[in-house]
């Protein structure tokens, strides 16, 4: 009878060790291997997931304005004047808060104020999910240039921004080809005093499928140039020169501000305010996302759409205008 601390049993129990070993390491390669594999599939879907969001949120947006539409029949408008002799400045966000399931937000929103009032300081630093792409890195921002000062604030940023008109730069340096219409408004009026109704639905001559009201603008307040932010709006902008927050922060860029502007073209870098590149080169007063190859947009007759980044000048230009009777391609 050999001993159980025979050389030979100890022989053997140290291979099934070794075996058991290479085993633990085979397995530990394969899952590996399947992690490298599976990871991209992954991150595809929660983009894809992040993006149905984003076109749920613009739904959203695209329901209010409507609601808004049958309330008064007009869609809003940046509201600049005076009520009661106090000067009073209302983007369209503010406006159509009764129409989001938001009027508890918009019972403390007084509009005999201006937007930048301390009296609406805790609804405009308010952030609202329907205004903010989960796409977008980062978390929850502010236009720091907002109020400015040592006790200045920020306004709670929006990802999406309504379209007034098209830069007439695009047309007279030649980056749309089409000849530039007598009208290059877009759906939303920048400025109208109170009591002055915004658009309709009939003035939207070129047909509510053809022309987009709100689009992505994503990461603002602060500046990105391809996926890149090269401007941080921070608390510092608080008391920064202007030069130094215009290079850090997108203006009018939060919900409660007038958030729209004519959309222009930037050269492909992103830089410069004019050039060829109309869609995700900045979001700085132009079409932008942080979706792989697109970005959304609302039409005025309520339905999203991906506009791709490589879509033709003459094409985003017919989007935009309501009365330049633009022939659009498919997009």
């Amino acid at each position: 009878m050999r001993s159980p601390s025979c050389p030979h049993n100890a022989h053997r129990h140290s291979l099934r060790s070794a075996f058991t070993l290479i085993e633990l390491l085979v397995v530990i390669t394969i899952i590996a291997v399947l992690i490298a594999l599976l990871l991209p599939a992954v991150q595809q879907a929660r983009e894809a997931s992040r993006r149905t969001q984003c076109k749920n949120n613009l739904h959203q947006l695209g329901l209010g304005l409507h609601n808004h539409h049958s309330a008064y029949d007009a869609f809003p408008s940046t509201i600049s004047g005076t009520i009661d002799g106090v000067s009073v400045f209302h983007g369209w966000g503010a406006q159509i808060l009764p129409y989001m399931d938001q009027s508890p937000l918009s019972g403390i929103y007084d509009f005999r104020q201006r937007n930048n009032n301390a009296v609406n300081r805790t609804a405009v630093e308010t952030p609202l999910s329907f205004h903010v792409c989960p796409s977008v890195p980062g978390e929850t921002r502010r236009n720091f240039r907002f109020v400015t000062g040592a006790a200045g604030w920020g306004a709670a940023s929006s990802d999406y921004m309504g379209v007034s008109s098209i830069s007439t730069n695009q047309y007279t340096n030649g980056f749309v080809a089409t000849p530039r219409p007598t009208n290059t408004d877009g759906v939303f009026l920048f400025s109208s005093r109170p009591g002055t109704p915004g658009r309709k639905i009939k003035d939207v001559i070129d047909g509510t499928s053809n022309t987009m009201m709100v689009c992505e603008s994503a990461g603002r307040s602060h500046i990105y140039r391809l996926g890149n932010m090269v401007g941080n709006c921070d608390q510092s902008m608080l008391t920064a020169t202007a030069a130094v927050g215009n290079a850090n922060c997108v203006t009018i860029s939060s919900w409660a501000e007038a958030n729209l502007g004519a959309l222009r073209g930037s050269l492909s870098d992103g830089t410069d305010t004019r050039g060829p590149c109309m869609v995700n080169c900045t979001n700085n007063f132009q079409i932008y996302s942080f979706h792989e190859g697109s970005a959304n947009i609302l039409m005025v007759d309520g339905s999203v759409r991906s506009l791709s980044e490589n879509v033709s000048n003459d094409i985003v230009a017919g989007l935009i205008t309501i009365e330049g009777y633009e022939v659009l391609g498919e997009f």
